[in-house]
C-alpha cells in the first residue's frame, strides 16, 4: 500500500490537532505536523489520550517550520493549511495580515516549488462577509465591502482568493468554511474562551445567532473534501445556527454553573469593550471583549450547510456533543474543579 505524506500547519492548534487524531488512524497516510521551535505539543499528547488513540500519537512526524522563514526538507503530496491567527482585536491586524494572508501566500508558493498535488485551506465563515440585505448565506454569497466585516473576515477572505487562484492542472485547492468551533481545547485561546466564559460565571446574553461546529466534523470536513470534492470550492461546515445565549447556557448546565439571565442591549455591550480596553491596558493584557467581537455577539446570522450533507452525506455531531466533548476534555486536564 502507497503511502500518501501529508503536511499539517496549525498542528498544535483545535483544529489541526484534531485533523492529527484523524489521519493518524489512517494506514496510508504518513503524518508531518508543522511546529514552531516555541510550540508546546503537550496538548496534543493529552488529545490523543483524550481520544483513547495515546499509540497513535508516535505516528506524528513534528517538522520545525515557520510561516515567516518557509524551509521544508522533505517531499509531500498534501498540505493542510490550518495555522491562523483568530482575532477580534483591531490592533491585532498587521499581525493577521503577516500570518494569514502574507503566510498564506508563502505556502502557498512553497506548495508550488515543492509539487504538491494538494493543498486544504481551513477558512471559516467570516470570510463570507457580511451584507445589510440578508443574513442568509451559503457557498455562493459574494463578499461585500461593510464596516461589519472584521479584519480577521478580511485577512481570511483576502487568503481565500489566493487559495482560489493557485488551483491549477498540477495542485489542487480546496476550502472549507468553519463555523464557530466547538470542543476539546485550551480555553485561553479562540473559540475556546467560550466555555472559559460560560464556565466562570457569564450573567449576561445578547441576542446574536451565529453558526457552531463540532472540531471532529471539522477535521473530517477537511479530509473528505480533499478525497471526494470538487477543487477551487467552498464548503461551509455548520452543524447549527443556534444563538450565543443557547450556546452559553448549554455549557452552564453541564458544567453545573449559572446560565446567563441578564439581557445586554448594544448599549450595555458598547460600555462593557471600553470598560475591558480600559481594565487591559492597565493590565497590560489583551482585552477580554473587543469593539469588534461585541459587534460580532448582536449579529444574527444563518449558514447553510446543505452542501456537505447532499453532496457527501456527511453527517454532523450534534452541538450538545460538541459541549459534552469539550467539557470532559477540561475537566480531564484540570481547566477547572
Amino acid at each position: 500500500m502507497s503511502q500518501k505524506k501529508i503536511l499539517i500547519t496549525g498542528a498544535t492548534g483545535l483544529v489541526g490537532s484534531h485533523i492529527l487524531v484523524e489521519l493518524s488512524q489512517m494506514e496510508d497516510v504518513t503524518v508531518y505536523a508543522a511546529k514552531r521551535k516555541s510550540s508546546n505539543i503537550a496538548n496534543v499528547a493529552q488529545l490523543f489520550e483524550h481520544y483513547q488513540i495515546a499509540s497513535l500519537y508516535e505516528k506524528i512526524n513534528w517538522v520545525e517550520f515557520d510561516l515567516n522563514h518557509l524551509e521544508l526538507n522533505i517531499e509531500v503530496d498534501e498540505i493542510i493549511h490550518a495555522a491562523a491567527i483568530v482575532s477580534f482585536d483591531k490592533n491585532e491586524y498587521n499581525l493577521m495580515t503577516e500570518v494569514n494572508l502574507e503566510g498564506t501566500r508563502k505556502l502557498l508558493k512553497l506548495a508550488k516549488d515543492k509539487n504538491v498535488k494538494k493543498f486544504g485551506f481551513v477558512s471559516s465563515i467570516a470570510s463570507l462577509g457580511r451584507t445589510k440585505n440578508s443574513n442568509h448565506y451559503s457557498e455562493s454569497s459574494p463578499w461585500t465591502e461593510s464596516t461589519s466585516n472584521s479584519f480577521y473576515s478580511i485577512t481570511k477572505y483576502k487568503s481565500e482568493q489566493l487559495v482560489i487562484d493557485a488551483n491549477s492542472e498540477t495542485m489542487s485547492t480546496y476550502i472549507i468554511n468553519p463555523g464557530v468551533i466547538l470542543g476539546p481545547c485550551d480555553w485561553n485561546n479562540s473559540s475556546g474562551t467560550i466555555f472559559k466564559s460560560a464556565i466562570k460565571g457569564l450573567k449576561f446574553y445578547t441576542k446574536g445567532i451565529n453558526g457552531f461546529v463540532d472540531v471532529r466534523d471539522v477535521a473530517r470536513a477537511m479530509i473528505l473534501v480533499m478525497e471526494k470534492g470538487k477543487s477551487q470550492e467552498k464548503h461551509i461546515v455548520v452543524g447549527q445556527n443556534i444563538s450565543y445565549k443557547d450556546v452559553f447556557t448549554k455549557i452552564a448546565k453541564q458544567t453545573n454553573c449559572p446560565v446567563p439571565t441578564i439581557y445586554a442591549p448594544k448599549l450595555l455591550t458598547d460600555i462593557g469593550w471600553r470598560l475591558s480596553l480600559i481594565k487591559a491596558k492597565l493590565k497590560n493584557e489583551k482585552p477580554i471583549l473587543t469593539k469588534e467581537s461585541a459587534n460580532t455577539s448582536h449579529g444574527i446570522n444563518y449558514y447553510d450547510n446543505k452542501k456537505l450533507i447532499e453532496n457527501y452525506q456527511f453527517e454532523y455531531h450534534s452541538i450538545d456533543d460538541a459541549i459534552s466533548n469539550g467539557v470532559a476534555f477540561l475537566k480531564k486536564n484540570n481547566f477547572f474543579n
